[in-house]
């Protein structure tokens, strides 16, 4: 008996250390496991939009490959060793149009070496390049021609939707929705500076 009550005491104190040892410790998962996640979350939480807020947090990027508009071919592998900041969004969407001078700007900041600037459109190829003629945004663009955004990215959380990924491929930041006006700027710098200030 007294060997027992030994037995679970060290057992005890082997979890506790184990569970102290990977607190603060990113839990990886895979893609499809975050969106199940978020659509449990989604469906508990029907009236609150910001409850998936962190959903996606420490999914693995799912695989994909497609071309950017100008006819590059890029995969999820191909992101890994920056930083990578994608952007989901609509030609029409009053906050995808305002956010893109501060995503200029923090291009114009940080640069590409350390970082990957990925936008996909929900909209046509031809829909995408008259709207770029319009307003420049130095990121890499996809367009949804093949619909990458519901069948790979599966994104229901609303439009904007940023994912920050680590080099690992790791989403380690999202969040949805934006603001509009001159604000948009300031608004969308403030969420994603202090990130790759640590990232990079």
């Amino acid at each position: 008996m007294k060997y027992l009550v030994l037995t679970i005491i060290t057992f005890f104190a082997l979890v506790g250390c184990k569970k102290k040892e990977n607190e603060g410790q990113e839990l990886v998962g895979s893609y499809e496991t975050g969106i199940q996640n978020c659509n449990k979350i989604k469906k508990d939480n029907p009236n609150d939009f910001f409850a998936t807020k962190d959903c996606l947090v420490g999914s693995r990027l799912p695989n994909f490959k497609t071309k950017t508009i100008d006819g590059k071919t890029i995969d999820n592998h191909m992101l890994e060793g920056k930083v990578s900041i994608i952007n989901f969004w609509f030609t029409t969407c009053p906050p995808c149009v305002a956010e893109i001078p501060g995503f200029n700007e923090i291009v114009a900041k940080y640069g590409t070496e350390k970082l990957n600037f990925i936008s996909v459109g929900k909209n046509k190829k031809i829909e995408i390049e008259k709207f770029l003629k319009k307003h420049p945004w130095a990121f890499s663009h996809i367009a949804n021609e093949d619909g990458i955004i519901e069948k790979i990215f599966k994104i229901e959380f609303g439009y904007p939707t940023t994912y920050i990924v680590n080099k690992d491929g790791v989403i380690i930041n999202s969040f949805s929705g934006g603001a509009t006006g001159e604000q948009a700027t300031k608004v969308i710098k403030e969420k994603i500076i202090p990130i790759l200030e640590k990232e990079i």
